[in-house]
């Protein structure tokens, strides 16, 4: 009998987990999160399913990719294991960053100019607020009968908040004159100061303070205006670029915001909102934050460590981070092993318990990658190195998936929902539904998809591919679908088939059997049944 080569189950399983990412993409035009578009009907049950995708699906990516470089390394060799990671991920990743990731920009630059003129139109307010039309925004005021009005619908945020963020201090006062609320939420629950701390529009931030804001109010997830001080600038000045605000440079971000931490760091420090635990994420992330990682090249100012390189192709810089660790270490005889690997799990809460996002790791921007979530995703990595190590293609992780999926889905996940906003359970339970989801899934796909399966096979190697380039047809998608009439569902569905339709077809016709295709999957020198379908 002929030895196996490979596992059909955990091939159909890496490419479910790629292909998730472009159901993840699509969900973020639905509810309230920093994204290029906005759409007119928001669900926040998508929030739930971003929740509940984005909690394992790059842990077990992850773990799944140190699976097969293990299976590479020990049949290869080292030399063989680099050449060909080099060739499917270094220069895919390098051919990505000239073509895919710019056309990306392309279509949120698209997706932006359509956002301003939908709130313009959804909002006269906002829109002269956008404009910087302090007359305007005078007139409309003194002609409505019943006040400033509330949360934008698409975007969540009130005008109170949106003229913060812009830095026009006659506005935001004109608005408080009007009778703005100076505590009032947006979506996500944080106020006008947060907003204006977080773009670092120090003297909208002493305005705010002046009429008496509260600089200790906290947003559900527990964070305080203070906390977003931390947050990258480059996110900052994309936000302000999503909702059709003037962008303000990285640097100029990062100088406001030294003034509005001496306003707001003696009243509310971060220890505030956890203890001593809160107070050493804050230092690393601060740390992270500092202006010391910025270099100027090619005209631009660069933070090493927040500027967004890669786009949604980071994981792929992550990879040959994790890739050269695990040669490294087979060379000097100390690679993974089936014995060494179970203690990664309990580990895997310590880089976790740094993690920024409220739910879910971090995603990465910056050419140096961020120390916590590489260790956090290297756990995953080098346990499913060691998987192949202990076991090799009949390794038998995930036999008990007939209780991890339900036990993970019906109470692990609601517990790592019900615990956002506390640092020490989140840091333990969100873990811990990235493992049981992970492994439970690896032993479903084994039980129901251990089989060769032409279909199966030839949808695995088309979701390298699919994922590479889904997301500008994603983002043009959602521009299309934004102001349609059709409930959120409906309008979600119609991006996905959109974009899953024209990249099969793309697939099938300009990559399989081209030297694309051979650079992303190796050689495919004959057309199988699926092929043929």
């Amino acid at each position: 009998m002929a030895t196996p080569v490979r596992r059909d189950d955990l091939d159909a399983l890496r490419g479910a987990a790629i292909l998730l990412g472009i159901v993840l993409h699509a969900s973020l035009a639905y509810f309230p999160y920093p994204w290029p578009v906005q759409d007119s009907r928001q669900d926040l049950l998508f929030g739930l399913t971003y929740a509940l995708i984005h909690g394992f699906r790059m842990p077990l990516f992850f773990l799944l990719s140190g699976f097969f470089t293990m299976l590479v390394l020990r049949r290869r060799g080292v030399k063989a294991l680099l050449v060909g990671r080099g060739l499917r991920i270094v220069l895919p990743l390098f051919i990505a960053s000239l073509t895919i990731l710019p056309l990306t920009r392309v279509a949120i630059e698209m997706a932006v100019r359509q956002n301003m003129a939908a709130t313009a139109r959804r909002s006269p307010l906002a829109g002269s607020i956008l404009a910087g039309d302090r007359d305007g925004v005078r007139r409309i005021l003194a002609a409505t009968t019943t006040g400033v009005p509330g949360r934008d619908d698409a975007t969540g945020i009130t005008p109170l908040t949106l003229a913060a963020m812009g830095g026009d201090g006659e506005i935001v006062a004109t608005l408080l004159d009007a009778g703005a609320d100076l505590e009032a939420t947006d979506r996500d629950g944080s106020t006008a100061l947060y907003a204006a701390a977080f773009m670092g529009q120090a003297d909208i931030v002493r305005l705010l303070l002046d009429r008496g804001a509260d600089e200790a109010a906290r947003a559900p997830g527990g964070k305080v205006p203070h906390d977003a001080l931390l947050v990258p600038a480059e996110i900052a000045s994309r936000v302000a670029g999503f909702l059709g605000l003037s962008r303000r440079s990285e640097v100029d971000i990062d100088l406001g915001r030294e003034s509005v931490a001496s306003m707001l760091a003696p009243r509310s420090p971060p220890a505030a909102a956890g203890g001593m635990f809160a107070s050493v994420a804050a230092a690393y992330h601060a740390a992270l934050a500092s202006p010391q990682w910025r270099v100027e090249c090619a005209g631009r100012s660069w933070h090493l460590v927040q500027t967004d390189v890669f786009e949604h192709l980071w994981f792929l810089w992550y990879l040959c981070w994790l890739v050269g660790a695990v040669a490294l270490a087979e060379s000097v005889g100390l690679g993974p092993t089936g014995r060494r690997r179970f203690w990664l799990v309990p580990a895997s809460c310590l880089p976790f318990a740094l993690m920024w996002s409220p739910f879910g790791p971090d995603t990465d921007l910056g050419l140096v990658p961020l120390p916590h979530l590489l260790l956090f995703y290297a756990c995953f990595f080098w346990f499913g190195a060691g998987t192949y190590a202990g076991g090799g293609l009949d390794a038998t992780l995930g036999r008990s998936w007939k209780l991890m999926l339900p036990l993970s889905l019906l109470v692990i996940f609601p517990a790592a929902i019900v615990t956002i906003g506390n640092p020490l359970l989140a840091a333990t339970v969100q873990p811990a539904y990235a493992w049981s989801m992970s492994i439970g899934l690896i032993g479903l796909f084994h039980r129901w998809l251990s089989r060769p399966s032409a279909a199966f096979a030839w949808l695995a190697d088309a979701s390298y591919w699919m994922y590479l380039a889904h997301l500008p047809l994603v983002i043009v998608a959602q521009s299309l679908c934004r102001d349609l009439s059709w409930p959120a569902p409906a309008k979600f569905l119609a991006v996905i088939a959109f974009t899953i339709v024209i990249l099969l077809v793309t697939y099938r016709l300009f990559v399989r059997f081209t030297p694309i295709g051979w650079l992303l999957n190796g050689p495919r020198a004959s057309r199988g049944p699926a092929d043929r379908c």
